[in-house]
C-alpha cells in the first residue's frame, strides 16, 4: 500500500514535471525561432559593419532615392561654368577639416607616428586634424569638371590651379585615380534597364538607390569645421579643405 496521500504527492510532482517540460519546449522553440528569424540590423549597424569607424556614423540617416539622371536633363551642376555653378559645387564639399581623437588610428590602419618621418597634423586641442573622404572625392570630381572647362572660364583665383600646367595636370591625375579607387571600392551593382525604340537601345540611368541623407553629413561637418591654410608645396594639393 502507498502511504496515505502518496498518490496526491505523485500527481503534484507529475504536474510540476509536465509544466516544466512544456515551459522548456516553449523556450526551446522560441530560441530556435529567434535564431531562424533574427531581427534585421539597422542601417547604422550595417554601415558600421561594412566601413572603417567614423564619428559621422552616429548621425547618418538613409532614404530611398530615385536617381534623376536622364542624358539631356538639365542640372544645377551641369553646363558651362558660371559664378553660380561654381558656388553650387563649392557648397557640396568645401567644409574644411575636423578634430579626431587618436583612438581612431588603429581602425584606420595608421600608426601614431605619422608617415615617412612626418608627424600627424594636430588641432589646437591636440587631436588629429582629419577630413572626410566624401568631401575630398567631390573636390576631385569638381576639379576634373573645372579642368574640362579651363579654356572657357577663369580659374586663376582657385588654389587648385596655382602652379605650373604640369603641376595642375598632376593634381587632376591624382583626382582621377582617387575617384577610380573609390568607385571600385564602392562598386555599385544596382541593375539599370534599357529601352528599345526609334532611337535604338537606350540605357535608363534613373535607378533606385538607398542613400545617406547628405544634409546630415554636411550639417555634422559645418558644426565642427576647421579651416586650415594649405601650404604651397610641390605636391600641389591646393583646395583640399
Amino acid at each position: 500500500m502507498y502511504p496515505r496521500g502518496g498518490s496526491s504527492r505523485m500527481t503534484l510532482r507529475d504536474k510540476f514535471a509536465s509544466s516544466l517540460f512544456v515551459a522548456s519546449c516553449v523556450l526551446l522553440g522560441l530560441s530556435v525561432w529567434i535564431h531562424l528569424h533574427p531581427k534585421p540590423p539597422t542601417d547604422r549597424q550595417c554601415v558600421r559593419q561594412l566601413n572603417v569607424p567614423s564619428p559621422v556614423h552616429d548621425v547618418l540617416e538613409y532614404e530611398e532615392v530615385q536617381f534623376d539622371n536622364a542624358f539631356w536633363k538639365p542640372s544645377p551642376y551641369k553646363g558651362k561654368p558660371t559664378p553660380e555653378l561654381e558656388a553650387k559645387w563649392k557648397e557640396l564639399w568645401y567644409y574644411g577639416s575636423f578634430d579626431l581623437p587618436d583612438s581612431y588610428l588603429p581602425s584606420m590602419n595608421k600608426s601614431s607616428g605619422g608617415i615617412g618621418g612626418d608627424p600627424w597634423a594636430r588641432t589646437e586641442s591636440g587631436n588629429l586634424l582629419a577630413g572626410l573622404e566624401v568631401f575630398h572625392n567631390l573636390h576631385c570630381l569638381n576639379l576634373v569638371r573645372q579642368y574640362a572647362h579651363k579654356d572657357e572660364y577663369d580659374y586663376s583665383n582657385d588654389p587648385a590651379f596655382h602652379g605650373s600646367p604640369e603641376l595642375v595636370l598632376a593634381h587632376v591625375d591624382h583626382c582621377i585615380e582617387a575617384l577610380r579607387i573609390r568607385l571600385q571600392c564602392a562598386a555599385d551593382v544596382t541593375p539599370f534597364l534599357h529601352t528599345k525604340g526609334g532611337k535604338g537601345t537606350q540605357p535608363d540611368f534613373n535607378s533606385q538607390h538607398r542613400c545617406p541623407k547628405y544634409d546630415r553629413i554636411v550639417g555634422w561637418a559645418k558644426e565642427r569645421q576647421i579651416m586650415v591654410e594649405k601650404s604651397d608645396s610641390k605636391e600641389g594639393h591646393g583646395h583640399h579643405g
